[in-house]
This record gives C-alpha cells, sequence and structure tokens, in this order.
C-alpha cells in the first residue's frame, strides 16, 4: 500500500462500512454515540474542555510525575514497541486528539499510514488540526466494533485509554484482530 495519494480515501477504501466526511475526519457512526451507553469518562472526553484539559494539560503532567517519562520518551518508546520501522499501517485506538497517531505516523516507512478511531468528535477535530499529515487519518469510530476488517493493520496501540471503555477485554482481543 502506498499513500501517495489522499490518506482519507486509503483509509474509507479500508473501512467495512459506510463513512461520511466530517471536520476533516470520517465518520462510521453518524448521530449514535457508542453501542451501548457511554460511561461517565466517555461523556466528559466528549466536552471540548474537559478533552482539551486532559490531553494537553493533566496527562502529560500526571504521567510524567508517576512515571518520569516526558510524552516525547514515551512516543519513542511506543514507536520501538510496535516496530514501526517494518510497518505499513498503523491502528491507533482511543487516539484522543492524535498526540501519539501523529508523531508515529512520521515514524513509518515511507507510504505508510496511521489512522486514529475516537468516539470524541471534539478530540477528533483537535486531532485533525494538530496532528494531521500526509500520512494520517482520523476514523470516529466505536473501539467495541472496529470498522476495519481483520489483519487491516500491521501495528494496533492504545495508549491510556482502556480503562475510559465499558468493556476494555473485548476492545484489547478485538484489536488483536485488526493487527
Amino acid at each position: 500500500m502506498d499513500i501517495a495519494g489522499d490518506p482519507l480515501e486509503t483509509t474509507r477504501n479500508l473501512l467495512d462500512r459506510t463513512a461520511t466526511l466530517r471536520h476533516g475526519f470520517l465518520d462510521v457512526l453518524g448521530e449514535s454515540t457508542a453501542v451501548g451507553v457511554p460511561t461517565f469518562a466517555q461523556r466528559a472526553m466528549n466536552s471540548p474542555f474537559v478533552a482539551g484539559v486532559y490531553e494537553r494539560r493533566w496527562r502529560p503532567v500526571a504521567f510524567y510525575i508517576a512515571s518520569g517519562v516526558t510524552t516525547g520518551a514515551e512516543q519513542r518508546r511506543a514507536a520501538e514497541a510496535l516496530h514501526l520501522s517494518g510497518a505499513r499501517r498503523l491502528l491507533d485506538i482511543a487516539c484522543g486528539p492524535g498526540n501519539f497517531t501523529g508523531p508515529l505516523a512520521r515514524r513509518l516507512p515511507a507510504g505508510g499510514l496511521a489512522v486514529g478511531q475516537d468516539i470524541s468528535e471534539p478530540t477528533l477535530a483537535r486531532a485533525v488540526l494538530d496532528n494531521s499529515g500526509p500520512r494520517t487519518c482520523y476514523v470516529r469510530g466505536d473501539a467495541s466494533t472496529l470498522p476495519f476488517g481483520d489483519e487491516t493493520f500491521d501495528a494496533v496501540c492504545c495508549f491510556g485509554a482502556l480503562y475510559l471503555m465499558p468493556e476494555p477485554f473485548r476492545v484489547a482481543i478485538l484489536t488483536s484482530y485488526a493487527a
């Protein structure tokens, strides 16, 4: 796969369902917000204010205080663990504003594609503004019903968001099939 063309169209061709273009990302959910009832944390992350504070202030500071690892170092470690030098397609589940999707996309070989998926419209709109590039695309979808076929991706990640999901083990199992 070479994404010399439009990453939106390349990603649209990987989807197993119809998607509409909204605010620069592909949306497979339409007006629905999730399968099942969203958790309190999911509802909070749909607030542009809460999502912004969480991703830009709270998470980087809290993670650094807890681990001594900066966001840049965390991104480098993630790229190494995912073996991105040999990957062509990466799926970042619960990508939020693309704080990992964008930087990881730059570490893919030429022609690679990083797809960030999240359920929150405000965070995806932020991802499009802050972390887009010629190797990225964002999809609004529910992690419990991935809109991609098995073995679509060479690498799949989910950083700091499984606790936000009502059925984290189900999501972990589903993501193993995507890669």
